[in-house]
């Protein structure tokens, strides 16, 4: 008799466990009691989409030394290109999924009176600063991206040296919050 008795809690004990998991929307998962064996375990979580990846940086005037705003600043990743203007900070930003992180990216800046800067970004890096020289007359002098060439040459010594000499002076780099989200279309 005492061995039904506490069979009949155990079987009680067991329907209350199962109707508190199916309750609280869990799914079965084992739980082992002698003679029984159930099974609970929560709904399968979704994998989580990759973190966006920032290109974000700013257009500064190599000649002068000061911030460019209103360049406008393309972004091309995996053959989708998106655009936006400089602020009064020459900040841009732009964001794209972290999926697309190992695709050809290129980043082109157009602005008026100079030259034009384009660049293929093999390691796709969170911040740059981009340095456009004035156009003169048509020559090609190429363009400066954070200290590395553009434009097809070799930046020189003193290039380098007025590139150290304008990151000093400009004020603090200040993300800029209103991005543009590349979207690559799925193929």
């Amino acid at each position: 008799m005492k061995d039904s008795w506490i069979a009949k809690v155990a079987m009680v004990l067991v329907v209350v466990l199962v109707a508190w998991n199916i309750y609280k929307g869990v799914t079965v998962q084992e739980i082992g009691i002698p003679g029984f064996t159930f099974k609970f375990s929560g709904a399968p979580t979704p994998p989580k989409p990759p973190a966006d990846i920032d290109v974000n940086g700013r257009v500064v005037d190599f000649d002068k030394g000061v911030l460019v705003s209103e360049a406008d600043v393309r972004l091309t990743v995996a053959g989708t290109t998106v655009s936006q203007k400089t602020d009064s900070a020459g900040s841009f930003i732009f964001k794209f999924p972290g999926s697309e992180g190992n695709a050809v990216a290129t980043l082109t800046v157009v602005a008026a009176g100079f030259e034009p800067f384009k660049q293929n970004l093999s390691q796709i890096t969170a911040i740059q600063d981009v340095y456009l020289k004035h156009a003169s007359g048509g020559a090609n002098g190429g363009s400066l991206i954070g200290g590395l060439a553009g434009g097809g040459r070799a930046v020189t010594p003193a290039e380098r040296t007025q590139i150290q000499r304008i990151a000093t002076q400009l004020p603090a780099y200040q993300k800029r919050r209103d991005f543009v989200r590349l979207v690559v279309p799925r193929q």
